[in-house]
């Protein structure tokens, strides 16, 4: 069972699938997060006031943090899946913005805590994923994440284990 798993925990848990995070980093990542460096070698992040639950979990906050981990940013044409997306784009780690819901493409294979297959996609981040670790890393070394409980590339990310599993949404105030 993930630790405090609640509504809008896919952020986390998408963010620590795709990069093999725990959800206490991948949190922290959400939370602390301002923006790209302006040479974009690097994160800007708050050494001193984390966000909220509700303000890190808005979708144009959600935006500007897989656009800042990503290489790439794709905008499918209207009304594509994100199980056709996976279909047609095999080979390639992602994250993938559908209406309220962030969730993984690795390899075609969507990886998420629910289907959310049928749902419409907004948006799409190609994730370099040494590149992205290496943006986080300033972060998991300022809270004391730096350790293989918390990054450890190996695992793959967080395991779900649910018997009955949630939706989670974005607030879309933002």
């Amino acid at each position: 069972k993930i630790k405090g798993y609640k509504k809008n925990s896919c952020t986390m848990i998408a963010l620590g699938n795709a990069l093999g995070l725990s959800y206490d980093l991948s949190k922290k990542v959400f939370q602390s997060f301002i923006m790209k460096s302006m040479f974009g070698d690097s994160i800007l992040f708050s050494k001193e006031k984390s966000l909220t639950k509700q303000e890190f979990t808005k979708q144009s906050h959600v935006e500007r943090v897989c656009t800042a981990l990503s290489e790439e940013i794709y905008y499918p044409e209207e009304f594509t899946t994100l199980r056709e997306y996976a279909e047609e784009n095999n080979k390639g780690l992602y994250l993938a913005l559908v209406r309220g819901h962030l969730a993984v493409i690795n390899n075609g294979q969507i990886i998420d805590t629910w289907d959310s297959g049928d749902r419409t996609i907004v948006s799409i981040y190609k994730i370099n994923k040494e590149k992205a670790l290496n943006l986080i890393k300033p972060i998991a070394k300022y809270y004391g994440l730096l350790n293989s409980e918390h990054f450890n590339t190996k695992r793959g990310g967080i395991t779900v284990n649910f018997n009955v599993i949630e939706e989670c949404y974005y607030n879309h105030n933002g």
